[in-house]
């Protein structure tokens, strides 16, 4: 959190809080609160405190930043698409894919999940990757990653071609 790298540099520089509110013409009792977290540290303090502290540039408005993006991202319901992506990873892990990863593999690529769907999931949840993606988009990762895999996936490449592919 941006407060600890703050207080982690006052520390290096041997700088007590008091000073540092003095360098920045702040209350004490204003600076205490924002490097406890009460309140948002302004643009024009980061940057000061910064060069008092010999930080890096916008190293504490890009930390503060994260931090709120965070906090936001926590807050907010999961849209349709990623409410969708998270059900489709689930049934694949229940029916065998992914089986190396602890939880679920929820940063793997659009076409990594379509893969594993079209090998893991059973053919009733199929219609839900056309929910998400394009017929072609699908079609060209079946092509491209499961068709060369001919005798390996002979019968499930078969089935794919005449059940999802027509």
């Amino acid at each position: 959190m941006y407060v600890d790298i703050i207080k982690d540099s006052l520390k290096k520089r041997g700088l007590s809080q008091k000073e540092l509110a003095s360098f920045l013409g702040w209350p004490a009792q204003d600076l205490n609160e924002a490097l406890s977290g009460k309140r948002k540290i302004p643009l024009e303090a980061a940057v000061k405190i910064e060069q008092i502290l010999f930080m890096e540039e916008g190293s504490i408005i890009k930390a503060q930043a994260e931090a709120l993006a965070k906090e936001i991202a926590a807050s907010l319901e999961p849209t349709p698409y990623i409410a969708k992506r998270k059900h489709i990873l689930q049934l694949i892990k229940n029916n065998g894919g992914f089986w190396s990863y602890q939880g679920l593999p929820e940063k793997s690529n659009d076409d990594d999940i379509i893969e594993e769907a079209l090998i893991h999931m059973e053919f009733e949840d199929m219609h839900l990757l056309f929910e998400l993606w394009t017929e072609a988009h699908i079609r060209r990762v079946w092509k491209k990653r499961l068709l060369p895999q001919r005798t390996r996936l002979n019968i499930l490449n078969t089935l794919l071609a005449n059940v999802i592919f027509s």
